[in-house]
């Protein structure tokens, strides 16, 4: 049983030609969006683990809400950073974004991102009414 699996247009998060997988991809009501970091025009990342994290939960919403979404329908992310003792302020940048009505969460500690100057990455899965 095969499912009618729907690439969504991101043009703002990055061309899929460049980075050879779609940003964001619907499933039925489910989205699933690829790991999103804080990255300009050139692909390059920058800024410090507080506005790196602002800009990626912005992508990551910004995914979401084109598929017609919102961030209210996120159920779960997945957070990557390069240094694990940053967990509380990224729950209190999430707490901003979101509110009190955050999804599930996992955060785990990795050695290197893509960009190299990327500190923080987050893959999200959301359920759409």
């Amino acid at each position: 049983m095969g499912h009618s699996n729907r690439i969504i247009p991101t043009p703002e998060l990055g061309d899929p030609e460049v980075f050879g997988y779609s940003n964001c991809v619907k499933v039925g009501n489910l989205v699933f969006v690829a790991g999103q970091c804080s990255i300009d025009e050139n692909y390059n990342s920058s800024g410090d683990f507080s506005t790196q994290s602002r800009e990626v939960l912005r992508r990551v919403i910004h995914a979401v809400e084109a598929a017609g979404g919102s961030k209210g329908d996120i159920v779960t992310m997945t957070v990557f950073v390069l240094d694990v003792r940053k967990g509380r302020e990224f729950t209190q940048i999430r707490r901003e974004m979101f509110g009190h009505d955050f999804p599930a969460s996992t955060l785990i500690g990795v050695s290197q991102l893509m960009p190299p100057e990327a500190v923080v990455e987050v893959q999200a899965i959301a359920v759409l009414p």
